[in-house]
Parts: structure tokens; sequence; C-alpha cells
């Protein structure tokens, strides 16, 4: 299981964060979890990865039907993992997270619809042009120089001790340039949105806090404050690795929501991601087709 720990101070402790008390940088914050220095697999994780690569090869048949022009059923794959059919209410997302366990975590995800778009985008256009996803991230996130592979498509220069950064963090939650300094890399840490949210209640806001080292519950906590607007209802984790789909890379799901109508200009692209999903339906029932993936992920 994951380790959890509330927003405030934290030790970075063998295996995660030390729950400790929380302070008041952002008041109205929920559990948080970080897998710091994740633990050697057990049985049990093993058959779990195993459910995650089952579901996968289903959604793949799945979508290969539909491709085919065959009607389908995504009833099929409710309660795999990464597969959400209803939009998840907020105290379901914060209880689940609360939870940190593997089993738990994998209940949080997108539609099969969504899931597609995101493999589609991957395969059609990330990987036509970058030799990886973690290459594609290392070069847009993180701004490294690239090379051209024997194949054309472009491989991030990662420097030596690029992902051995200094423990100690600038105190600066936002994001903070690269540099090399004795012998060790200064904190990177960017935020994006993530452009394939997962399948929430609309006025969830979905980002992701990059960073070329594993960061400190404490640390996430500052780069909080500093990002999302006091006030806001938040929950934040870092996926297990039986679901990360880009392991090479540091990354926290940070998710959060507001009353009322503020914030609404942060949303639009949450909303047009989800508008593509419902415009993906209607393209699929009136015949249209899209590749399948055969690749998976939980990023």
């Amino acid at each position: 299981m994951a380790s959890r720990c509330q927003e405030g101070d934290a030790r970075r402790m063998p295996g995660g964060c030390q729950e400790a008390r929380p302070q008041s940088q952002h008041p109205t914050a929920e559990f948080g979890t970080a897998a710091l220095q994740p633990p050697p697999p057990t049985d049990d994780s093993s058959r779990y990865g195993e459910e995650v690569q089952a579901g996968f090869r289903q959604l793949r048949t799945l979508f290969a039907a539909m491709d085919a022009g065959q009607e389908t059923d995504f009833e099929s794959v409710r309660g795999r993992p990464g597969v959400v059919l209803e939009p998840m209410p907020w105290q379901q997302l914060v209880s689940l997270i609360a939870d940190g366990s593997p089993r738990a975590l994998g209940r949080l995800g997108r539609h099969p619809l969504g899931i597609k778009r995101y493999w589609d985008h991957r395969d059609k256009v990330l990987l036509q042009r970058y030799a990886s996803v973690t290459d594609y991230l290392l070069l847009d996130i993180f701004g490294l120089q690239s090379e051209l592979a024997p194949d054309g498509r472009l491989v991030a220069t990662v420097p030596p001790h690029f992902f051995l950064a200094a423990a100690s963090c600038s105190g600066s939650g936002g994001d903070s340039s690269s540099g090399d300094s004795g012998g060790s890399f200064q904190l990177v840490t960017k935020w994006r949105e993530n452009d394939f949210p997962y399948h929430l209640q609309p006025g969830t806001v979905h980002l992701n806090l990059w960073a070329n080292r594993p960061l400190s519950c404490g640390e996430v906590a500052a780069h909080i404050a500093e990002r999302v607007p006091h006030g806001a209802q938040l929950t934040w984790f870092v996926n297990p690795p039986s679901l990360q789909s880009v392991p090479a890379i540091w990354h926290a799901h940070v998710l959060y929501r507001l009353e009322g109508d503020q914030h609404q200009g942060g949303l639009d692209r949450q909303a047009a991601a989800a508008g593509a999903a419902g415009a993906e339906v209607e393209r699929q029932q009136q015949g249209g087709s899209s590749a399948a993936s055969f690749a998976d992920g939980h990023l």
C-alpha cells in the first residue's frame, strides 16, 4: 500500500511519507499519497499487475471491434483497473485516494472512449515523432536537448545526474530551472494540466506535478500552496508502480475543485476533453473508426 500523509510538515521516510499533523498552508486539503521508494513487489501486487494488463488486453479487443464497426458494450470492462463508466463524485475520489492502495487507486481512471482517445493520440501523434512517451515528456515538459534516433524520431539527451537532483528544496512552488551544481542537478518541477483527465464530475481540475526526483509530502504541499487557489478542496496522490505508465519520471496527480463558478476559465481545457469524448461516442455510433492502440497506461 502506498503510504499517506496530510498536506503539511512531513519527513522523508523509507518507503514513503510519515503521517504528520497538517499545517495551515492549505486548510481544506484532503489526504495525499507519495511513494518515494516503492517497496519490492509482493505476490498480491504481482497479481494485481496481471489484472491491470488483462484489463488493457480486454480494452484492445473492444477497440478493435469498434474499429471494425461492431457494436460495443463497455459493461464488460466495468470494474477493470483504470476504467470508469460514470463520472466519479468528489467524495468517492477523496475516499479512494485516502485509501492509497493500488486496488483503490486503480478504480480511478477514464471512460473507455477517453482511454481510446489517449492511446490513439499517443500512437498516431506522439510516437510518430518521438521515440517514446518518456522522450516526449523530457523534451516537452523539461525542455531537454534532443537528437535523432536511427529511425528519425526524437530522443531526449539526458544530462548526467539529471535524475539525481539535490535533496534540498529551493523553497519556490513554481517551475524551477535546471542547472548542474556540485555534481547534481537542481530540483526541476513543472506543472501541467492533464490533457486526458480522469472521468470525474464537472468542476474538478486535474493537474500533474512533474519533477526530476521524488518529492516529499512537504515539498508537494509547498508547490500546491502556490499553485492551487486558496480555499479549494483538493487531493493528490502518486500512482503505485503497477499503475504508472511513465515510471521513469516522478509525477503526482493533483485534483481540486472550487465552489460556484470560480476559476471557470481554468476548466475550459478539461471541459473540452470531456466534450471530445462525447463527440467520439457520436462518431463511433455513426460508424467512424480510429486505429486501435497496442500500449497501455494510467498516466
